[in-house]
């Protein structure tokens, strides 16, 4: 059997993107007529993607629907698996890279012998075998910080 063509990274996670970024800017619904010239897709691409994203990530309404078509899509909201997909909430593994990072960025700001020892140890612990036990531990911070837990 065939392997399916991906359609996440080429079509949907594009168009979601686009949405979230509009829909940060001034909140306002996103109508899908506005996406598909500016992301260079076909109606019939950005309804696909759209019906792919609708529930688990975004939040659609459907008008004038015809012909067995969903008619226009308007954008009203995002889901919280929408926002940690295009990086506007944290996920445990991206908190953990730049956890890596922001150790890095203080290696090069010291001098201090010391310091740059403990910071080595730091930094080769969270980015090794320790990634697994930060990225937990993250996720588990994240999960009462998103739920009230």
């Amino acid at each position: 059997m065939e392997k399916l063509p991906d359609t996440w990274l080429t079509r949907d996670l594009v168009v979601l993107r686009a949405v979230a970024e509009r829909l940060e800017a001034d909140g306002n619904p996103v109508v899908s007529h506005q996406l598909a010239e500016e992301l260079g897709l076909t109606y019939q691409q950005l309804e696909a993607a759209l019906v792919a994203l609708e529930g688990e990530y975004l939040l659609i309404k459907w008008s004038g629907a015809l012909g067995g078509r969903r008619g226009t899509g308007i954008v009203t909201g995002m889901t919280p698996a929408a926002r940690r997909a295009t990086g506007l909430w944290p996920t445990p593994e991206s908190l953990a890279e730049s956890l890596v990072e922001e150790i890095g960025k203080a290696l090069e700001s010291t001098d201090d012998p010391d310091t740059r020892s403990r910071l080595v140890r730091i930094r080769d612990a969270v980015a090794g075998a320790g990634r697994d036990l930060v990225v937990d531990v993250l996720g588990a911070v994240l999960s009462r910080g998103i739920t009230g837990g």
